[in-house]
C-alpha cells in the first residue's frame, strides 16, 4: 500500500508521457530525461534528423525494475512520448500550451489505460506496446500524408539527382558561359535567375495531382520553386579530400595529367561550374527529420558529382558536333583519325559512367526506398504492424539514410583511390575539349561555314522572290557554278589550314600525350575496379561496361 501511494507521482509522469508526450519532471525523478528546455517545442530547437536521436534518453537509475526494466519496454516508453511530442508540435506549432491541452482532452479510446504500480509486467508491456503503435502511426501518417514526404523526396530526385534531363539542358544552355568563369566573377543573382527560368520551363509540362495552392502553410512539401543556387568555396575533390582525411585523403597532386597544350591553357582557379550547388534554404519540421542538413549535404555531393560528369559529357558531345563540320575534308580523314578515336573513347567512357550512376545505382536504390516508404504509408491505418516497409518515423530515417549511403558508395564517392583516378580522367577529358575548341577556332572552320550558310540563305530568298526569272535566266547556272567553285576553293583553304595544324609537331605530341595519359588513367581505373569488385560487388557492372570483352585489360597487358 505504501509503495503504491509513493509511486503515484512517478506513475502520473509515466502516463502523461505515454498519453500526451509531455515530460513533467520538476525534480529529475523520471526515467526519461530531455536534453532541451521542457517548455520548448521540437521545432523551437531547430530539430532535424541529425538531432532526433539526441532529444531524449533513458536514465537507467530511475527505471522501475519490476515492470519497466526490459530493453524493449524502455525503448517503447522513450519513443512513444517522443512521437506524441512531435505530433503535437506538427499540429500546434504556434501554441505549445494549446497542444498540451488538446492532447489531454483526447478520447479515452485514443490513449492507453492508466498504468499503475501494482500491474504485472505482461499487462504493462501490452499497454505500452499498444500506445507505442498508436503514436508511431500518428506521426508516420502526418509525415507521409499530411506533409507529403514522398513528393519532397521526388523533388530532390528530379533536381539534385539529375533525374530531370531537360532541366540540365535548359540550365546549361543559358548559364554555361557564365559558370565557366572563375568563381569570383560569377554573379549569383544572375545564375539564380537563370536557374529559376530553367525550373519554370521544366515544371510547366508537369501534371501535378494537386495544385500547390491547396497546401496550407507548413503542410506544403518541398517544391522546385524553392530551390536556390549556392557556390561552394572548394572543389568537389577538395571537399572529398577533407572528408577522407582520416584515411590519408585523396592524392591527386601527384597524378599524371596532360602537361602539353598546343594552343595554350588558361590557368583558371575554381570555376563556377565546379563550385555550383543546389540548396533548400528552409526545410520545415517534420520533413526536416528525414531531409536533415546531413542528408541534404549528401544530396549536394551526389549533385555536384553528377552535374560535373554530365558537363564533361556535354563538352565532348559538343566537340563531336564541331568535328562533323570537317567531314568534307576527305583527304585528311587518316590524319584526323587519332583525334577522332581519342575523342570517341573519352565520350564512351563518360557515357558509360553516367549510365552506370543514373540507371544502375540511383534508380534501383530509389525504387527500394520508394517501395519501403509506400508500404509504410499504406499500412498506417492498419492495426497490425506491417512485416515489410516502414513502421515508424525511425524506419523512414533508416531506409532513407541507407539509400544515401549506398548511392554515395556505389557512385564511388566513398573510395579515395577510385574518385582520385576518376577525377584525373574527367580532368583529362575537359582539357582535351578545351584544346579541340581552340583548334577549331584557329582553323576558322566556323567562320567559313557561317559565311557559306549565309550565301545559301541569300540564294534561297532570291529564288522565292523571283522564281520565274531564276528558272529561265542563265544567271542561275552561273550562280550554281560559282557556288561549286567557291565550295572547292573553301575546301582547299580549309584543308590547307587543318593540314598545317595536323602536321605541326606540337599538335602531334599533344594528341600523343593526351592519348597516353588517358590510357594510363583508364587502365588504372579499370584495375582498381577489378581488384575491388570482390569486396564491392556494385563495381562489377561498371567494370564490365568499360572492359567489354576484356578490351582494356588485354590491350594494356593487364590480364
Amino acid at each position: 500500500f505504501l509503495l503504491e501511494k509513493a509511486s503515484v507521482p512517478y506513475m502520473n509522469m509515466l502516463n502523461t508521457w505515454l498519453n500526451a508526450g509531455v515530460l513533467n519532471d520538476p525534480y529529475d525523478e523520471f526515467m526519461v530525461e530531455s536534453r532541451r528546455d521542457s517548455n520548448q517545442s521540437i521545432q523551437g530547437v531547430g530539430c532535424d534528423g541529425d538531432d532526433w536521436n539526441d532529444l531524449y534518453h533513458i536514465r537507467d537509475i530511475h527505471v522501475l525494475v519490476n515492470s519497466l526494466s526490459d530493453e524493449s519496454v524502455k525503448h517503447n516508453v522513450l519513443m512513444t512520448g517522443k512521437y506524441w511530442n512531435a505530433v503535437r508540435d506538427c499540429q500546434y506549432s504556434d501554441d505549445v500550451s494549446q497542444a498540451s491541452n488538446s492532447m489531454e482532452q483526447m478520447d479515452v479510446d485514443e490513449v492507453v489505460s492508466t498504468i499503475s504500480y501494482n500491474m504485472n509486467f505482461v499487462t504493462v508491456k501490452v499497454q505500452i506496446d499498444q500506445v507505442y503503435r498508436k503514436a508511431a502511426g500518428a506521426l508516420l501518417r502526418l509525415l507521409l500524408r499530411d506533409f507529403r514526404l514522398m513528393q519532397s523526396l521526388r523533388t530532390l530526385k528530379r533536381y539534385f539527382l539529375m533525374d530531370q534531363g531537360d532541366f540540365f539542358v535548359h540550365f546549361l544552355d543559358a548559364a554555361e558561359e557564365d559558370l565557366l568563369h572563375e568563381l569570383e566573377h560569377v554573379s549569383t543573382g544572375r545564375i539564380q535567375y537563370l536557374l529559376a527560368m530553367s525550373v519554370q520551363l521544366t515544371e510547366q509540362y508537369e501534371d501535378d495531382d494537386e495544385p500547390m495552392s491547396s497546401y496550407r502553410g507548413q503542410f506544403a512539401p518541398l517544391t522546385a520553386q524553392s530551390i536556390r543556387c549556392t557556390f561552394s568555396s572548394e572543389s568537389l575533390i577538395d571537399h572529398l579530400d577533407a572528408l577522407h582525411v582520416e584515411s590519408g585523403g585523396i592524392k591527386v597532386q601527384d597524378s599524371r595529367t596532360p602537361s602539353r597544350h598546343a594552343y595554350g591553357l588558361a590557368n583558371k582557379g575554381l570555376t563556377g561550374i565546379e563550385a555550383f550547388m543546389l540548396h533548400f534554404p528552409v526545410i520545415s519540421f517534420p520533413t526536416s527529420l528525414v531531409i536533415s542538413e546531413r542528408s541534404l549535404a549528401s544530396y549536394q555531393l551526389l549533385f555536384r558529382h553528377l552535374f560535373f560528369a554530365k558537363h564533361v559529357e556535354r563538352r565532348l558531345v559538343n566537340i563531336w558536333l564541331d568535328q562533323q563540320m570537317m567531314k568534307e575534308l576527305q583527304s585528311l580523314r587518316k590524319a584526323l583519325g587519332p583525334t577522332y578515336c581519342l575523342r570517341q573513347r573519352m565520350l564512351h567512357f563518360m557515357q558509360n559512367l553516367i549510365y552506370y550512376m543514373m540507371y544502375e545505382v540511383i534508380e534501383p536504390n530509389w525504387l527500394e526506398l520508394e517501395t519501403a516508404v509506400r508500404a509504410g504509408e499504406e499500412s498506417v491505418d492498419d492495426r497490425e504492424q506491417p512485416q515489410y516497409g516502414t513502421r515508424n518515423v525511425d524506419d523512414v530515417l533508416d531506409v532513407h539514410d541507407e539509400f544515401l549511403r549506398r548511392s554515395l558508395e556505389e557512385c564511388l564517392l566513398t573510395d579515395p583511390d577510385l574518385i582520385a583516378t576518376l577525377t584525373k580522367l574527367m580532368s583529362t577529358c575537359l582539357l582535351f575539349s578545351d584544346q579541340m575548341k581552340r583548334f577549331m577556332t584557329k582553323t576558322k572552320i566556323f567562320e567559313e561555314k557561317t559565311s557559306l550558310n549565309l550565301e545559301k540563305q541569300r540564294m534561297q530568298q532570291q529564288s522565292v522572290i523571283n522564281p520565274d526569272t531564276m528558272k529561265t535566266n542563265r544567271a542561275l547556272r552561273k550562280n550554281l557554278i560559282a557556288i561549286r567553285d567557291e565550295r572547292r576553293n573553301r575546301l582547299a583553304r580549309q584543308t590547307a589550314r587543318v593540314e598545317r595544324e595536323l602536321t605541326n609537331e606540337s599538335y602531334k605530341r599533344m594528341i600523343s600525350r593526351y592519348d597516353e595519359v588517358f590510357n594510363d588513367n583508364l587502365g588504372e581505373f579499370v584495375m582498381q575496379l577489378k581488384e575491388g569488385r570482390r569486396q564491392n560487388w556494385h563495381g562489377e557492372n561498371l567494370f564490365l561496361r568499360l572492359d567489354y570483352n576484356g578490351y582494356v585489360t588485354k590491350s594494356m597487358g593487364m590480364d
